[in-house]
């Protein structure tokens, strides 16, 4: 009878988040039963499941009954966040009658002239009256190579004298030497669409409008994406946030301001005094005080920028204390007890989202407790493995649909575990010497856009090292039990082994992602076009493949490869002659490929690049193709196997796979 009652809940919990994927109206009843589900579990968990029987047994039963506790929070959380569709906000008409004046700050301090030309000159390409808008770099780094950069593309140059308030303080400093009704805030690797503003501007016709806010998205892989070979398996890790969480968030004006693809009311930054400067997120902390002030955000979830993500683990590990640090230090400093004029909404999700960011403990906990169960022999459960199975299994099955029909399927449970062991350790200690002890730690710029020319293994991975050593020996001790005791042992242990099991899996998957794999600084477009190539005594037709400020793919007749010459010119439509310098050339599947490097590029040819390239970006986000499905295997172990003995597979890990994604053009992207 018990299972057939279970058959029953599950069916119906799978057959409404499947139809919930394509009908949101079944979302809520889905919510609704997982609520009663998990509040049933947490009574029968409290009344008869803890150990009554020694002081440990019972030690280990309450903490483990709390992480369950904490975990369904959350879930119920996640699931009321999502319990309305959020509207669209995409596209509306700019002001009537009229374009108001905007300052597009571009803050950069450390980035290198090559990173930050892009972003300039996509900046200088919005389809916005050019009288109406003015592009300024804002450099904290004061130095006359990004002088000269602006000087060359005729945009604003700001500099200032002492640095404090970091990047907050930079944008301060550009504030007083503009005066534009509206403020764009750019990092420096951030390249704007054309249409960013003719998307943006017209939500500040209601008064009240403090800031509008797109997403960040990235035109390279991440690290999760690069080092576990998932690019077209997986979506970013920063995704969800921002395509998702974001605009739920909106409903109740609580979206986030996260640093960069934002225009603010410059009156609206001057009733608070500008930019926030004594935190190192001081984005969250303006957006939150604007809020509080009684202004409101709006959130419009297009990709209207894209930028680069972190691309080693080290980098990402820095980007991601200074988040969490960041966070922590605003709930310190800028909590419910000193913005007290947040709605109940607005200060939960604030606290929801420093919240987020003691995952590391929550993980570590769960990683650590059935490996202390097994080596010690303490019981946290006192229940029948079947009953146990069956109740937690329904609890457990209709988290999990909840998640997948909020998410349509298209991000999954393992990859979460994933991303949250390969950070938890050092996110764990980082948010932990926050709020005990405060930080001396200033704003830390993440370096983008480095050239990786080997596999390394990260040695600040070391945590994970560790605890992937002890899990594999307490899997080897649960072994040595089995082969003595047989079921008396394995019998009353099965929860924590399986367990142990998983997070051993997820363990590799970690492990993996701290393997930085060759990536090389020119990531090509696809870009298939005819054009004429000036390389041997007479003019050749060639295909344009792919292309890249700095570097040109064509392909040629194999039997021509011998008479490429070492320089020429190439003629493209829409371009001035393209001078290129061979790089290397090579046969694959009968077609000759050659990649040259565009040397001596003509502001006119770059600029033009520059669009191009933001076009074919557009269109790559667009007709991106829903990850595929992941298991968990495929997810860890197997993504490890590659990483160790595959590691020509990596994209752009070598000229030969590099030749061979060029080849297949429906490939979005390439290496280069």
């Amino acid at each position: 009878m018990k299972l057939l009652v279970f058959a029953a809940v599950i069916a119906l919990g799978l057959f409404l988040s499947v139809t919930a994927r394509y009908r949101e109206g079944y979302r809520r009843p889905l919510i609704a039963l997982y609520c009663v589900i998990a509040a049933g579990y947490l009574i029968w968990r409290v009344g008869w499941t803890l150990p009554t029987e020694g002081t440990v047994n019972r030690v280990g039963g309450i903490a483990f009954l709390l992480l369950e506790i904490i975990t369904i929070i959350q879930t119920v959380g996640f699931g009321l966040l999502f319990w309305k569709p959020a509207p669209n906000r995409r596209g509306p008409a700019l002001f009537p009658g009229r374009y108001p004046t905007v300052d597009v700050f571009i803050a950069t301090y450390n980035e290198p002239s090559d990173i930050l030309e892009p972003t300039i000159v996509a900046a200088t390409q919005l389809d916005y009256p050019a009288d109406r808008f003015k592009v300024w770099v804002c450099d904290d780094g004061d130095r006359p190579e990004i002088a000269q950069l602006a000087k060359k593309w005729n945009v604003g140059y700001l500099r200032r004298d002492d640095h404090k308030g970091a990047k907050a303080g930079n944008l301060n400093n550009a504030l007083t030497h503009t005066n534009g009704e509206f403020v764009v805030t750019m990092d420096a690797d951030m390249v704007l669409k054309p249409q960013f503003l003719a998307h943006m501007v017209g939500h500040f016709a209601s008064s009240d409008v403090a800031f509008v806010q797109a997403p960040q998205a990235f035109h390279n892989a991440d690290v999760f994406q690069h080092n576990l070979f998932a690019e077209h398996a997986v979506r970013n890790d920063q995704d969800f946030f921002m395509r998702h969480i974001e605009p739920q968030r909106d409903m109740h004006n609580a979206a986030i301001y996260i640093g960069s693809g934002a225009i603010f009311r410059r009156s609206a930054l001057d009733s608070i005094g500008g930019f926030v400067t004594d935190v190192i997120t001081e984005d969250m902390a303006t957006g939150l005080v604007l809020q509080n002030a009684g202004w409101r955000a709006v959130y419009v979830n297009e990709v209207l920028a894209t930028g680069l993500a972190a691309e080693t683990y080290d980098e990402l590990l820095k980007q991601r204390i200074r988040w969490g640090r960041g966070n922590v230090q605003v709930a310190k400093k800028y909590g419910a007890h000193r913005l007290r004029n947040l709605s109940l909404a607005q200060k939960w999700l604030l606290y929801d989202s420093v919240h987020f960011w003691f995952f590391g403990i929550y993980r570590l906990a769960f990683l650590l407790l059935p490996i202390i169960v097994l080596f010690t022999g303490v019981q946290i459960l006192s229940v029948k493995l079947t009953d146990f199975l069956l109740i937690w299994g329904a609890q457990f099955a209709y988290s999990r649909f909840v998640y997948d029909a909020i998410t349509k399927g298209r991000f999954k449970t393992v990859w979460t575990a994933v991303y949250e062991l390969a950070q938890a350790p050092q996110i764990s200690a980082a948010v932990l010497q926050e709020l005990l002890f405060g930080t001396s730690i200033g704003f830390q710029v993440t370096t983008k856009g480095a050239s990786q020319d080997r596999a390394t293994f990260s040695l600040k991975a070391w945590p994970q090292l560790l605890l992937f050593i002890a899990s594999l020996a307490a899997l080897a001790h649960c072994g040595i039990q089995i082969a003595a005791h047989g079921w008396d042992f394995a019998l009353p242990h099965a929860v924590p082994m399986a367990w142990l099991a998983y997070n051993t899996m997820c363990l590799i998957g970690a492990l993996a992602a701290a393997i930085d794999h060759p990536r090389h600084r020119h990531r090509l477009s696809i870009y298939q076009a005819p054009g004429r190539a000036h390389i041997s005594h007479a003019p050749w037709p060639v295909q344009i493949e792919a292309l890249h400020t700095q570097k040109i793919c064509f392909s040629v007749p194999a039997e021509r490869l011998a008479e490429v010459a070492p320089a020429g010119w190439l003629e493209l439509e829409g371009f001035d002659p393209l001078d290129i310098e061979l790089e290397y050339a090579e046969e694959v599947g009968g077609t000759g490929y050659v990649f040259a490097l565009l040397t001596d590029v003509s502001p006119r040819n770059y600029a033009r690049l520059i669009s191009l390239l933001n076009h074919l970006n557009t269109q790559r986000f667009q007709t991106r193709p829903s990850a595929r499905r992941v298991g968990m295997y495929d997810a860890t172990v197997g993504m490890m196997w590659r990483a160790l003995v595959r590691p020509d597979r990596i994209m752009g890990g070598g000229k030969r796979h590099q030749l061979e994604l060029t080849a297949q053009a429906a490939r979005p992207t390439v290496e280069a």
